[in-house]
């Protein structure tokens, strides 16, 4: 009965990297190279991406020439033995030692090798959190098994998945105390059109880098994407990637309700595909990822999660809805802006009710959450002699709370101009079980 239930669902996407251990390095291409400068010589050396002190794709191996120089020369690292290449390179040390000349460096630019055209795109997600998803199957180690690993979203023009790697569950639980980074899903993007080019995998890339990040309230990838023929890799692409953030942060993606973001992914490509509104994505998604992160301060939180509501409001209202001239909209307050842009996509504007330490601050202009979040971010940026007392008089309850209903604020908003209806997870819900922080989003209660 069990091995029946198994054989009927979905295979799980074949992991193409299996981490063993955080931070661990991850050899891309075997050596040796030819490393061309003011000099010339064969690197005997490997090409590796590695997570630590930065993400970065190094060498670092001996060099043919016994004397090179850390000169204002270019740098390239050349293949030889297979993949013809040829890739801009910083060269960042050289030691020389009993066993010879060592030389290690760094790519400069991303290096792509291959064919130009494929049937489809692998790539790879770190520290991903993880999730209530569909159903798939594995097999593992001699094992059988099946879980909800799989995140399936859907547009016009492909079909994307991702599978978590059930390999690393105990490194995910190693990750949780420790920092440091790992592969946690595997994932492809399939176009409906059956073929793509490595142009398309670049711009492919780009959005889903912004869109996992969303996900995650962290970026997280993709990672070494490759393109496939047949399941056979034909196109590579090495490149480092903006990582920052291997510890776990909280986010609006519920982790212990079934997750569906079909319509939430419709809805993001089809922002995506719009100029004004792909450039006010990246903004106030990249701020939201910097703002979100665990060691930035609560008063850059508030200040770069205001400024980026009042950035959404204005492409939706002014832009987008033609609610409000351009002239009409500055004219608004800075909170009589957001309150426009909530009232129209059904944000509730009342300070939630879990937020203990807040209420005493709504009082007079500042009556309700985008008056308060407004008054403190106008007391941090304008530093004057009464708004630097006013900063100092409050409490750092008041203030982690405050920075966290801006976060809160800028997630829903970002849900709801993608035309999200489903689940999401509160931030600063402090009662009872944790998962009770994930409830429906607030404009599916209005439309009861």
């Amino acid at each position: 009965m069990f091995t029946d239930a198994v054989d009927g669902l979905h295979e799980r996407l074949n992991p193409y990297i299996i981490s063993t251990d955080l931070d661990e390095p991850i050899v891309l291409l075997k050596g040796p190279f030819k490393l061309v400068g003011s000099i010339s010589g064969t690197l005997a050396s490997d090409l590796s991406f590695r997570w630590s002190p930065s993400i970065a794709v190094e060498f670092d191996g001996l060099f043919s020439e016994p004397h090179p120089v850390l000169d204002d020369a270019r740098w390239y690292l050349e293949g030889i033995s297979g993949d013809e290449f040829r890739v801009e390179v910083l060269t960042t040390g050289v030691s020389i030692g009993v066993d010879g000349c060592r030389v290690r460096g760094v790519l400069n630019k991303p290096l792509s090798l291959g064919t130009e055209r494929f049937e489809c795109l692998q790539f790879t997600l770190a520290n991903f959190p993880d999730y209530a998803g569909d159903p798939v199957r594995y097999s593992s180690n001699g094992s059988l098994g099946f879980s909800r690993a799989r995140l399936r979203l859907a547009c016009d023009a492909a079909e994307c998945l991702v599978d978590s790697i059930a390999e690393v569950r105990k490194l995910r639980e190693t990750a949780s105390r420790d920092a440091g980074f790992f592969i946690s899903h595997v994932g492809e993007w399939r176009p409906k059109s059956g073929s793509m080019t490595a142009a398309d995998a670049s711009d492919v890339l780009r959005m889903l880098h912004f869109w996992f990040g969303f996900l995650r309230g962290a970026w997280t990838g993709p990672l070494l994407p490759r393109g496939v023929v047949g399941g056979v890799p034909k196109w590579r692409q090495f490149a480092p990637s903006k990582l920052r953030e291997s510890r776990e942060v909280r986010s609006w993606l519920p982790t212990s309700s079934p997750l569906n973001l079909d319509e939430l992914f419709v809805g993001f490509c089809a922002r995506w595909a719009d100029n004004a509104w792909r450039s006010a994505l990246i903004t106030s998604i990249a701020w939201l990822v910097e703002a979100n992160a665990p060691s930035a301060a609560l008063e850059s939180r508030i200040v770069l999660g205001q400024v980026a509501i009042d950035l959404l409001a204005w492409v939706h209202l002014v832009e987008t809805r033609r609610m409000h001239s351009r002239s009409d909209f500055r004219r608004l307050s800075a909170a009589g802006r957001i309150r426009a842009l909530f009232h129209d996509i059904g944000v509730p504007t009342n300070v939630p009710e879990y937020l203990e330490h807040l209420p005493e601050l709504c009082r007079g202009d500042s009556y309700d959450g985008p008056g308060v979040i407004t008054r403190i971010r106008n007391a941090l940026v304008h530093a004057t002699e009464d708004n630097r007392l006013a900063v100092e008089s409050l409490k750092r309850p008041q203030l982690l709370e405050c920075s966290q209903l801006v976060l809160h604020y800028l997630e829903l908003c970002l849900l709801a101009v993608c035309g999200y209806h489903g689940r999401y997870a509160r931030r600063g819900w402090r009662r009872g079980w944790e998962g009770d922080a994930e409830t429906e989003v607030p404009w599916m209660k209005s439309q009861i």
